[in-house]
């Protein structure tokens, strides 16, 4: 009884940091039903294999939506299990969600979600109501997801997640977009490309998204 005490205090302490430096976990979109049990189910089920099998079915399942809690499961859960779940769960979901906007025009009510999503797969944190609310905005007055993602990708905060140099930078997109390593040749046509454009990392995430759609498109 005592071990089972202690385990739980262990449990309930790693939430406790996930919850004080992971603000992610405690601002982010909305959730489904189902993803909404399953994350209860990762954050406050002391089994860690329920906390494991709940990070898997948001793998298989879940939205990009859910990524920052699988984040704080990833950094802070106890069990190496259940932290090595929640990373893959975060890279499937990543997989799962980097073409479909490319294959599926999204409609007005799904704007906001959509935005939010980006956030968490592009800046890995949740979004500021600012910013989705201007982004909703723009998508309602015709800017296309490629208009949208390209002012995040193109954003400061995105070049400084990928080292602050125009190479790494391309190379993030490779990754968070297609979902794929870049060939060297892809990273100096890009390079060339950004300079052709003066250094515009906006308008070169542009281009680069308008190239991905057809790539992504023609995926299984």
């Amino acid at each position: 009884m005592a071990m089972a005490i202690m385990a739980g205090a262990h449990f309930s302490s790693g939430w406790a940091l996930a919850q004080q430096y992971y603000p992610g976990s405690q601002a982010a979109p909305a959730l489904a039903p189902f993803e909404a049990s399953a994350v209860q189910a990762l954050m406050e089920n002391p089994d860690p294999n329920r906390r494991r099998d709940a990070a898997l079915s948001l793998g298989q399942r879940g939205s990009a939506a859910t990524v920052s809690r699988l984040a704080g499961a990833a950094a802070y859960d106890p069990d190496r299990s259940v932290r090595v779940a929640a990373g893959d769960a975060i890279a499937m979901i990543k997989r799962r969600s980097a073409g479909d906007w490319a294959v599926r025009p999204p409609a007005p009510s799904g704007y906001r979600q959509l935005v939010e999503s980006w956030y968490q797969l592009y800046l890995n944190r949740a979004p500021d109501p600012t910013g989705v609310r201007d982004f909703v905005n723009r998508m309602a007055r015709g800017a296309t997801p490629e208009d949208i993602q390209a002012s995040i990708i193109g954003s400061d905060e995105y070049y400084r997640l990928h080292g602050s140099r125009p190479a790494s930078w391309i190379a993030g997109m490779y990754a968070d977009v297609l979902n794929r390593s870049a060939r060297p040749d892809e990273i100096r046509h890009w390079m060339g490309m950004y300079e052709r454009l003066g250094g515009s990392r906006e308008q070169t995430s542009l281009e680069f998204l308008r190239t991905a759609r057809t790539e992504l498109s023609q995926r299984p």
